[in-house]
């Protein structure tokens, strides 16, 4: 039986890879051609904790991150933006994520470019 792959972790590259952002990675199916789930850690925080989603969850908050508009209805997590933070809180385990201005702001120039889209991560 074939092993999930991971597509390897990314950053937008908006950001300033020594300051840290948000870091996707993608994970394969168990036939290592369609992404099953989506990880989003804190590229500056080793050994950070980690956020999954399915790709629908995921497609869902980058559209609300794109949109500006972040409903929270994306089935995944919640964002809080305090002070020029974004808090941003898994629905169902205690894994909460932190970026400033600056990583948040690479990372949504990120997904409106399309940076982190799920589609053809393994396509060959």
């Amino acid at each position: 039986m074939p092993t999930p792959k991971r597509a390897g972790r990314r950053t937008s590259t908006y950001s300033d890879h020594g300051s840290g952002c948000v870091a996707v990675d993608f994970i394969s199916d168990a036939s290592g051609t369609a992404t099953e789930l989506v990880e989003v850690t804190h590229s500056k925080i080793a050994n950070s904790p980690a956020i999954l989603f399915t790709p629908t969850e995921w497609n869902a908050w980058q559209d609300e991150v794109a949109a500006d508009k972040l409903a929270n209805s994306n089935g995944r997590v919640s964002v809080v933006v305090r002070e020029e933070h974004w808090h941003v809180s898994d629905n169902d385990s205690n894994v909460s994520l932190t970026f400033n201005e600056t990583e948040w702001t690479a990372f949504r120039k990120g997904v409106l470019d399309l940076e982190f889209a799920p589609d053809n991560v393994f396509r060959r």
